[in-house]
């Protein structure tokens, strides 16, 4: 999946898409639907913007999509303190 689907997939995959997820984000639910549209040209998530969206929905299309793009594979480093990451 390219980084662009994945950022529309966790926007509008998120309990009330853009509507809910705008306020939550300190953004315009139509500003964050600009920015995650594939056929807008003149609005652009931030990576500071894309990871408060990881934050916030716990969905981590971006990130994934990102690592995979460069040829990496992702895997959860688990709690530190336990020994496990």
């Amino acid at each position: 999946m390219n980084v662009t689907d994945a950022a529309y997939l966790a926007v509008h995959s998120y309990p009330g898409g853009s509507e809910s997820l705008g306020p939550r984000i300190g953004m315009s639910p139509a500003v964050l639907r600009n920015k995650v549209n594939p056929n807008c040209s003149t609005h652009h998530l931030s990576l500071a913007e894309a990871d408060l969206i990881m934050a916030v929905t716990g969905d981590h299309r971006i990130l994934h999509a990102l690592a995979g793009n460069h040829g990496y594979v992702l895997e959860l480093a688990g709690d530190v303190e336990d020994g496990r990451g």
